[in-house]
């Protein structure tokens, strides 16, 4: 994993505190351009796509992808609707204590 990643994930966290000021400080570590087109400067090359439809459009990993999960017509348990549902193991109870409803 690159450390723009982990500065990535980091101004999300930020955004979900509602902290923009440190949102801003941390984006510019890895894109210090103030108008379009941004681009990463250093180590990858991350940057925005010119169109959000080419986010979406197939193969689904571009340069703007920091995390990716390939998924194939073969892969389809469920309808995909989240990961955590995939890997959430049930809350354990007691076995000695009956489950009241």
């Amino acid at each position: 994993m690159h450390i723009n990643t982990v500065i990535a994930f980091k101004t999300r966290v930020y955004l979900a505190m509602q902290r923009y000021a440190d949102v801003i400080t941390e984006a510019q570590k890895i894109i210090p351009q103030t108008s379009a087109p941004f681009s990463a400067t250093s180590g990858v090359t991350h940057s925005l796509a010119a169109s959000v439809t080419t986010v979406f459009a197939p193969p689904y990993t571009s340069r703007e992808s920091i995390f990716s999960l390939a998924f194939s017509t073969n892969d389809v348990p469920g309808i995909q609707n989240s990961l955590g549902h995939y890997f959430h193991l049930p809350p354990v109870t007691n076995p000695h204590k009956p489950i009241r409803h």
